[in-house]
């Protein structure tokens, strides 16, 4: 089965401060996406020290050896619009060069949903559970993460006019992206992280129409492992039927399916509790950190992006 060449077929990992990702395990790491076939790798930090940009610029170097291109996931969304505009101005100015994709913040949507601790937490209406809905989100919350993001844009903007922005929702809430539009806010990618089913083309339809000056991607994708144990070959088959089923859709406009993610992260499973994103990896990892071997999703993944 051959992939569609337009679009970047890749996988997710971390920065080193996640134990598995730690710098022992880096260039195994990202030797492992690039024989899985990726041609894009998405990792998440905000390096605003030279500690921290000497990092990221070693994991781009070691990536575009391997010839896969890079997104950057800006995930830190503390703050004020000032403190964020003053991070993203350090990391546009330092890395517009250099990196082919940035996604500002990660998920902002799913924050927008949730009440403060002092409302009591948790989501703040799940009238509509699938977040199509304005009333899913915090009314206090949404016009923050507004000030928040435009801070960001504007700093991209400012910085690095040139540069590749994506903002990433989970699942199907997208009226944070229109939020965000109608705010004036603009930027290149929509992504959208998919753990559930639905009629992923539809959507995506959808979402052009709605955002007809941005590409689309799939900014994280795999089988929702949260609920329980699960089958290493229920993965496998999962993933296999997303990718084919992205790989039908039918406009130009799809530009990357991307994986989350490469490896397990035992150490946030530290109870018998089943924790299911200690397990989304396609590489088991030990209770110490060292990478071990290959879950049969790897190798159908490998299969897809190989087109073997």
């Amino acid at each position: 089965m051959t992939l569609k060449t337009s679009v970047l077929w890749g996988v997710n990992g971390h920065n080193c401060a996640y134990r598995a990702y730690n710098e022992k395990n880096t260039d195994e790491a990202i030797r492992l996406a690039a024989e899985l076939g990726s041609t894009v790798y998405r990792f998440n930090c905000n390096p605003t020290s030279e500690k921290w940009l000497a990092y990221v610029r070693d994991v781009v170097k070691k990536c575009h050896d391997h010839g896969m291109q890079v997104m950057l996931a800006m995930d830190d969304f503390t703050g004020t619009p000032e403190d964020v505009t003053a991070r993203m101005t350090v990391m546009a100015r330092e890395l517009k060069d250099e990196i082919e994709y940035f996604q500002l913040f990660n998920e902002t949507d799913c924050w927008a949903a949730c009440k403060d601790k002092e409302d009591g937490g948790g989501l703040y209406d799940i009238t509509d559970p699938t977040g199509q809905s304005p009333s899913y989100f915090n009314p206090k919350r949404v016009p923050i993460a507004i000030e928040r993001m435009r801070a960001a844009a504007d700093a991209w903007h400012k910085e690095a006019p040139n540069a590749k922005l994506v903002i990433n929702i989970g699942a199907r809430h997208y009226p944070m992206l229109e939020w965000y539009r109608d705010a004036g806010i603009e930027w290149d990618v929509v992504g959208v992280d998919i753990y559930e089913p639905w009629d992923y083309h539809a959507f995506f339809h959808m979402l052009e129409e709605k955002f007809p000056n941005c590409e689309m991607m799939v900014a994280e994708c795999n089988y929702p492992a949260n609920n329980g144990p699960y089958k290493e070959e229920d993965q496998a088959a999962w993933l296999r039927n997303f990718i084919l089923t992205m790989n039908e859709y039918d406009s130009e406009k799809l530009k990357a399916v991307i994986v989350y993610e490469l490896l397990d992260q035992p150490n946030i499973q530290p109870t018998d509790k089943w924790e299911g994103e200690a397990h989304f990896g396609l590489v088991h990892v030990d209770p110490d950190m060292t990478i071990t071997t290959p879950k049969p999703a790897y190798f159908t993944v490998q299969k897809l992006f190989k087109g073997e």
